[in-house]
């Protein structure tokens, strides 16, 4: 090759880095933008104590991931050109697995997972602030929080409960969209009294997840709406059965609302006291003497059969659910462990079905183990069956994931008795298992046939 000639592989490599340059530096332009607005709206995010800007953030999407204002990143991340406090890597952190607070090297960091192509600064400033404050609940108040073990369990069948549900959301609707004064106290003290009668027939720990729920969710998303100047929209034909966890966030915002209205002074009540927000609603207006609310006999009886109509569309998404799970091809995978039960590390409690008293489908993120099994999935689905009372918390014996391409099997050790598994977002490593792959029925199954070791 002549001293002026270059060759086509180099000047190939060469466009393709000079294109992810360019792509590097038209999302840092982005994230700049990202930041500016952020550090604006968040002032309006008035709590004491919260300082978002102070607060590490986190950013990734299937470019790469942003480090920003964080005292420690880790390996690879490298300072952004031009940026003082922002650090970038072509790499997922495993703590990026939802929007949430994760320690990130030690310091408590809000994370985000940002949609692909353009970001829309205005939507996603208010939700950081949204994560920010999440790391403000985790590292001030770590009792503003729900136990997701409870969710597992929450009554959500009940038919008696989701009528008194309705009622009680259709109460909170009409306070905080009272025009008068008197409305709104009326119908504040008619959502009191339907939950006090609700929650009489709930079990304690379900009580206390709803509680638990609006502290934790409920008050990120009404700091977030400070920021984005919007009201609390509660849903005037209610909740499905099983949204509970997502009634939270729309209830919680709502009380938070009433409580700056007839209690000003509530932040500072809360911080102390740690309580609930419909306590603190409660000793507000407990005894102030108005006019009663109620809903109407007609709406009374609507809001039964439609409670009715609820439970049996809930039992129609579940069947769906179920079917389309068991057609997912082309590969399964199953998992046994039936004398040596596994236990949940970690999961997606926004993303999970509960079939029935013992099975649970997860349809974006689990991670199961004892002292023989690591199983990991992702952005798969999968089916667990649980071996006691509580589907999750007690063991799991069984794991079915399906959706999946052909499995790659890999195995070492003394006697090949360790088997690593991938195949799409499942990851798996099994030590003492009896395998069987079905190359026919496209099925790969593996049984635990010796104690984990201790």
């Amino acid at each position: 090759m002549s001293r002026g000639a270059v060759s086509r592989p180099f000047i190939c490599l060469f466009l393709i880095l000079f294109a992810l340059a360019g792509c590097r530096h038209a999302r840092s332009n982005e994230l700049e933008e990202v930041l500016e607005t952020y550090d604006s709206v968040s002032k309006e995010a008035r709590w004491p104590g919260f300082l978002p800007q102070e607060i590490p953030l986190a950013l990734h999407d299937s470019a790469g991931t942003y480090l920003i204002r964080h005292p420690s990143p880790p390996a690879p991340f490298r300072r952004l050109r031009g940026f003082s406090h922002i650090f970038a890597a072509d790499t997922v952190l495993s703590e990026l697995q939802a929007n949430t607070a994760a320690e990130v090297t030690g310091t408590w960091t809000a994370t985000i997972i940002a949609p692909d192509g353009d970001w829309d600064a205005q939507a996603l400033a208010p939700l950081l602030v949204h994560e920010a404050f999440h790391v403000f609940q985790t590292v001030s108040h770590p009792g503003w929080t729900a136990n997701e073990v409870d969710l597992f369990t929450y009554p959500v069948r009940s038919l008696a409960t989701l009528h008194g549900r309705r009622l009680e959301t259709a109460a909170l609707r009409r306070a905080v969209t009272a025009r008068d004064s008197v409305r709104e106290l009326c119908w504040a003290q008619e959502f009191l009294r339907q939950r006090r009668s609700r929650f009489g027939r709930l079990p304690a720990e379900a009580a206390a997840y709803e509680r638990g729920a609006e502290l934790r969710e409920g008050l990120a998303r009404y700091v977030e709406a400070l920021v984005s100047g919007e009201d609390p929209v509660v849903p005037g034909d209610g909740f499905p059965p099983e949204d509970v966890r997502e009634r939270a966030y729309v209830s919680g915002h709502a009380i938070a609302v009433l409580l700056d209205r007839l209690a000003p002074g509530w932040k500072g009540d809360l911080a102390e006291n740690d309580a609930s927000l419909d306590g603190l609603l409660g000793e507000a207006i407990g005894g102030v003497r108005v006019r009663r609310c109620a809903a109407s006999t007609d709406e009374n009886g609507r809001a039964r059969a439609v409670a009715r109509t609820d439970l049996q569309a809930l039992e129609g998404r579940d069947a769906r659910a179920r079917v389309a799970f068991e057609r997912a091809g082309p590969w399964r995978v199953e998992v046994s462990a039936q004398h040596h039960p596994l236990f949940p590390k970690q999961f997606d409690p926004l993303n999970v079905r509960i079939l029935g008293s013992r099975s649970v489908l997860h349809e974006r993120w689990i991670q199961l183990s004892n002292d023989a099994v690591e199983l990991e999935v992702l952005n798969d689905v999968a089916l667990t069956h649980g071996v006691g009372p509580h589907p999750m918390f007690d063991g799991v014996d069984r794991v079915d994931v399906t959706g999946l391409p052909e499995p790659a099997i890999e195995e070492s050790g003394e006697a090949n008795d360790t088997v690593r598994v991938r195949a799409g977002g499942l990851r798996l490593t099994l030590i003492g298992a009896e395998i069987e792959v079905d190359a026919e029925a496209r099925v790969f199954r593996a049984t635990l046939v010796r104690p984990p070791r201790r």
